[in-house]
Parts: structure tokens; C-alpha cells; sequence
């Protein structure tokens, strides 16, 4: 079942129970207060959200990897690097997106670094 499917799902059938720090719940309380929805719906929300992100950052990384291949491939008895000039910027350039991304993730969340 893919994340589309999963976010088009509103039946509830299924309960369950988790186990929350108090400051974790205070922080989705005050959260659930500002947006006018239920400490259910907001974790809803925000895991649903994390997964969809997660699948796409998933994606991107697979299809950096394929594109690393894809390179190797395209020369044959080559090494396949000539197109980078500068392996270590593009390893740079990829963990800068991560932690971009992470931060995103963080702040959606409500966490403060």
C-alpha cells in the first residue's frame, strides 16, 4: 500500500497507544489547541507527513544513485567520475540536503535546535 492510499484510509478502526514524554506532550497539545484538531489527528498528521517525506527523500536517493551509476555505465572502460570534477563538493552538496531536510522535519514537528 503506498502513502496515497495510506492518507486517503479515514477509517479508525484500529486503536492504539503510545507512550509520550511529558514535554513531547505538552508540545502536540499546544499544537492540536493552535490548529483546532485532536492530539489524535495532529500525530496523524505529522506521521503521515514524516512517511510521504521519507518516501521522497528515499526516492531522491535513489535516483542519485542511478544517476552515479548511470555515469559509470556511460564510459564505458572508464571510471565514470569524469563528469564530477570534484567528488567531494557533490558528497557535500548531498549531506547539506539531508540536513536541510532534517531541519524541515524538526520544525514541522515543533522542535527547536
Amino acid at each position: 500500500m503506498d502513502i496515497q492510499q495510506v492518507a486517503n484510509d479515514t477509517d479508525y478502526s484500529v486503536r492504539t497507544q503510545i507512550s509520550l514524554s511529558p514535554s513531547l506532550y505538552q508540545l502536540i497539545k499546544k499544537k492540536a489547541k493552535r490548529e483546532d484538531k485532536s492530539l489524535a489527528q495532529v500525530i496523524r498528521d505529522n506521521l503521515l507527513a514524516h512517511l510521504q517525506e521519507e518516501q521522497q527523500r528515499e526516492d531522491a536517493r535513489d535516483k542519485r544513485i542511478k544517476e552515479l551509476i548511470e555515469r559509470v555505465r556511460a564510459l564505458g572502460g572508464k571510471s565514470g567520475w569524469e563528469k564530477v570534477k570534484n567528488h567531494h563538493k557533490l558528497i557535500r552538496r548531498w549531506r547539506k540536503e539531508d540536513d536541510e531536510h532534517r531541519q524541515k522535519m524538526m520544525e514541522k514537528v515543533g522542535v527547536e535546535i
